[in-house]
C-alpha cells in the first residue's frame, strides 16, 4: 500500500511542478510579446519620420528652385540646397536608429540573454551597417535626394546664364552750349546758402535767405 501512495505523491508533485513551469514560461512569453510591441511602436514612428523628411525636402526644395527659375536668381537655388541636405542627414539618422531597433526586436524575439526585460537600449546593436555614414548611402535615400539636388544645381546654372550682365560706367554726355551758359551763370552760388541764384548774368550779387551775400 505504501508504494502506490508514494508513486501517487511523486506523480502529483511532478504534475504540479510541470504546471508551474508552464505558467512561468507563458508569463515570460507574454512579457516578451509586450516588449516587442513597445519596440514595434518605436519602429513605426521612425518609419513615419522617414516619410516626413522626404515630403519636407521635396516641398521646401521645390519652392526654392521654383522661385529661382522664375526670377533667374541662382542665389535662391543655392540657398535651397541647404535644407535638402539637412533633411537627407536627418533621414539617414532616423534610418540608422530604425535598423538598431529592428535588431533589438529580433533579440527579444529569440530570447537573447543580453537583453533585459523591457530594455530599450538600442546602442547594444551598433554595427557598421547601422552607422550614420552607412545609412546616408542607403539605396532608400540617395536615389530620392540626389535628383532633387540635381534640379537645384540645374536651377543655379540656368539662373546664372539668364542673369543680365552688368555694364561698365557710361560716359557723361557733353553739355550743350545752353547748358554750359546756365552752369556758368550759377557757378558763383554759395553751396551753403539757400538762395538761388546768387548772381545774375550782369554779376550783381543777390542776398541769400540766411542774410549772407553770395
Amino acid at each position: 500500500m505504501k508504494k502506490p501512495v508514494l508513486a501517487g505523491l511523486i506523480t502529483a508533485a511532478l504534475v504540479v511542478g510541470f504546471r508551474r513551469r508552464r505558467q512561468r514560461e507563458t508569463r515570460l512569453d507574454d512579457l516578451a510579446v509586450k516588449h516587442m510591441e513597445f519596440i514595434q511602436a518605436v519602429i513605426a514612428r521612425l518609419a513615419n519620420d522617414h516619410f516626413l523628411m522626404k515630403g519636407w525636402a521635396l516641398t521646401v526644395g521645390g519652392a526654392f528652385f521654383g522661385f529661382s527659375v522664375k526670377d533667374l536668381n541662382p542665389r535662391i537655388a543655392a540657398v535651397g540646397l541647404l535644407p535638402v541636405l539637412c533633411f537627407w542627414g536627418l533621414d539617414a539618422y532616423f534610418l540608422s536608429r530604425e535598423r538598431m531597433f529592428r535588431r533589438l526586436y529580433d533579440a527579444v524575439r529569440t530570447s537573447d540573454p543580453h537583453v533585459e526585460p523591457f530594455s530599450m537600449n538600442y546602442k547594444l546593436f551598433m554595427t557598421p551597417q547601422c552607422r550614420w555614414r552607412s545609412t546616408v548611402r542607403s539605396i532608400t535615400l540617395w536615389p530620392f535626394y540626389v535628383p532633387i539636388l540635381g534640379v537645384g544645381v540645374a536651377a543655379i546654372i540656368a539662373g546664372a546664364a539668364g542673369m543680365p550682365r552688368e555694364s561698365g560706367p557710361q560716359p557723361h554726355p557733353s553739355p550743350s552750349p545752353s547748358t554750359a551758359g546756365s552752369a556758368a551763370k550759377y557757378s558763383r552760388c554759395d553751396r551753403w546758402t539757400i538762395a538761388a541764384p546768387c548772381a545774375d548774368a550782369d554779376g550783381i550779387s543777390s542776398v541769400s535767405l540766411l542774410g549772407r551775400p553770395s
